[in-house]
């Protein structure tokens, strides 16, 4: 690693302090996104891919580019690669409207949900259980806990999102589970189990649609 845990946590708390209140917003809108799952309006798709697409640009400016780059040069690649995510968002969700959000009782939808509460709820628990208390904690903007947020969102797609648009999230859930295992941050571990369920999940419902497609009789 190119720098210390002691220099990540102080990172942290430089960030959190210069973006006071932008932390609560972003949770607001979270919880906007979330909220829109079980009610049906018009353009509620484009709003959710939106908000996506603006958390991942938030993480590529104001975090990697703005503050990690401080401590890690592989920064300015690890932001660039965000920015690209949130452009496919955009593109898929919003101009393509590929995207079709909604609760469901299946589950994908259902893992989904529980990793939409993890990121929300149990992540920050988890923070103060084990001793990492504000400013010197990773909040909700910051990409471990919102790559869980849009993995769970992306499972409570119909039908479950394009595969594009997993690559950078499953990507970064293995750099960010080695990080959080080499620096002792607990709580983003839950990065791999996240990535883990996608995989299994995409790669059964893939195996799924080519049964059927090979035997067309048997019932989807």
């Amino acid at each position: 690693m190119p720098f210390t845990a002691q220099q990540f946590m102080e990172l942290f708390a430089e960030y959190n302090t210069s973006v006071w209140p932008a932390q609560a917003g972003l949770i607001l809108l979270a919880l906007l996104a979330v909220a829109s799952l079980f009610i049906e309006f018009p353009k509620r798709d484009q709003l959710i891919s939106g908000t996506l697409a603006f958390f991942w640009a938030w993480m590529a400016i104001a975090y990697h580019f703005v503050f990690f780059t401080r401590i890690n040069n592989a920064a300015w690649l690890f932001g660039s690669v965000f920015i690209l995510e949130a452009l496919l968002l955009v593109w898929v969700g919003i101009i393509k409207q590929s995207l079709h959000f909604h609760s469901s009782n299946n589950l994908a939808a259902k893992l989904g949900l529980l990793l939409i509460a993890y990121a929300l709820v149990l992540y920050p628990a988890l923070n103060l259980t084990l001793g990492h208390t504000y400013p010197t904690m990773p909040t909700f903007g910051l990409p471990c806990p919102v790559t869980i947020f849009t993995l769970g969102l992306l499972l409570n797609t119909t039908p479950l999102a394009a595969k594009l648009l997993l690559v950078i999230p499953l990507l970064w859930a293995v750099i960010g589970s080695s990080a959080a295992y080499l620096l002792g941050i607990v709580e983003d571990l839950g990065l791999m189990l996240a990535g883990l369920l996608c995989l299994y999940l995409f790669v059964t419902q893939s195996s799924s649609r080519d049964d059927i497609h090979r035997n067309p009789s048997k019932p989807e």
